[in-house]
């Protein structure tokens, strides 16, 4: 369980941006005392990658499952998994390549390089950063297959 703030960044496009959680020490060796996410030394990082991406695409294929599935079907309510990722990728937002400005956003926060080049490429719907773009729950379970 997180044990802190977790929120959706404004304008961040449904990035996840967290606190770290309050009764863990952070990287100043600390723990955050009141969980307050203002504390002078309450600790953000702005969370990317496959790393984040998996377990919100794994919860949401879990809720198409749960949507879509059929009991009576020899599958026993499950879904194929071409058809599940059909309909993330069908129903996923699609998200051109970050700006120069949205980047400077998070130019604040602690990330980790492994020092290869940072750019993005290709349009909305299919580049590299953003894959197919950004899932998105309603319209996922909300569509007609």
């Amino acid at each position: 369980l997180l044990q802190s703030t977790v929120a959706t960044d404004p304008i961040g496009r449904g990035r996840v941006l967290s606190t770290y959680p309050a009764s863990r020490p952070c990287n100043r060796r600390r723990t955050e005392p009141t969980g307050d996410p203002t504390y002078p030394t309450a600790l953000y990082c702005y969370l990317q990658g496959t790393s984040m991406s998996s377990p919100h695409v794994a919860g949401l294929a879990a809720l198409v499952i749960s949507r879509f599935g059929d009991g009576k079907t020899p599958q026993n309510g499950k879904l194929a998994p071409g058809q599940v990722q059909s309909i993330i990728s069908q129903t996923a937002d699609p998200t051109p390549c970050p700006t120069a400005a949205e980047l400077a956003l998070y130019a604040p926060f602690p990330s980790f390089s492994n020092g290869a080049p940072q750019r993005c490429q290709g349009g909305p719907g299919d580049n590299s950063w953003f894959g197919k773009g950004i899932v998105n729950a309603l319209n996922a379970v909300t569509h007609t297959p």
